[in-house]
């Protein structure tokens, strides 16, 4: 901001605007430290705030000086431009933090997971050495891929070690693959889909044996 531009702020009321942000981000951050799921619920808000005052929220950060040189016309402009960006902006934040969908493919031979936010995994019956139904599963940190309200998708690591996730968040239950040449392979879900998904490989595993 150039100093001809600060003339026209009231500072004032610019940090007490920044204080309340700064208060929010504090409460989100403390949150945080006790559940993560806080700053997941957080962002989103935080996100919208944020973006909303840095399109819309000029006019209230002037001074009397700065409304009366403030341009109407410029004014409305920017909201007639910056709204859809906005809503975009908050559209693609919304589908990264709370939408997802995980989906099992099966084949004759094989069995795919899918995440709309991950690649797919293609597991050929053959490959299958290990299979194990879990009602708990420590999932352990993300190493990359996606980790949101609704899914999570991608590498992740635990005391086990390395592995691929494919799951509903709060699953009922997991069912654990070990993968020739690909590893561990967690899928996680209700408890109808991950038993019907094991009875599934138990036959194909019966048929290919």
């Amino acid at each position: 901001m150039s100093e001809k531009e600060k003339a026209l702020v009231d500072q004032k009321k610019l940090g007490k605007i920044m204080a309340l942000l700064m208060a929010v981000l504090g409460l989100a951050f403390f949150l945080a430290y006790f559940d993560t799921d806080y700053m997941v619920f957080m962002i989103f808000p935080l996100f919208a705030l944020v973006l909303a005052f840095v399109i819309f929220g000029q006019r209230f950060i002037l001074n009397e000086a700065g409304k009366s040189v403030y341009d109407r016309k410029k004014h409305y402009l920017k909201y007639f431009l910056g709204i859809p960006f906005y809503l975009l902006a908050l559209f693609l934040m919304f589908d990264l933090l709370y939408l997802g969908k995980i989906e099992v493919i099966q084949e004759d031979s094989y069995f795919s997971l899918r995440s709309d936010k991950y690649k797919e995994v293609s597991i050929d019956y053959r490959d299958i050495e290990e299979v194990a139904y879990q009602k708990d599963f420590r999932i352990g940190k993300k190493l990359n891929g996606v980790n949101n309200l609704k899914i999570e998708a991608g590498k992740f690591e635990n005391e086990d070690g390395r592995y691929l996730l494919y799951a509903e968040n709060n699953a009922e239950a997991y069912l654990l693959i070990r993968v020739k040449g690909l590893g561990l392979v967690v899928y996680g879900a209700s408890v109808k889909e991950v038993e019907s998904l094991h009875d599934n490989i138990d036959e194909n595993l019966l048929f290919f044996s």
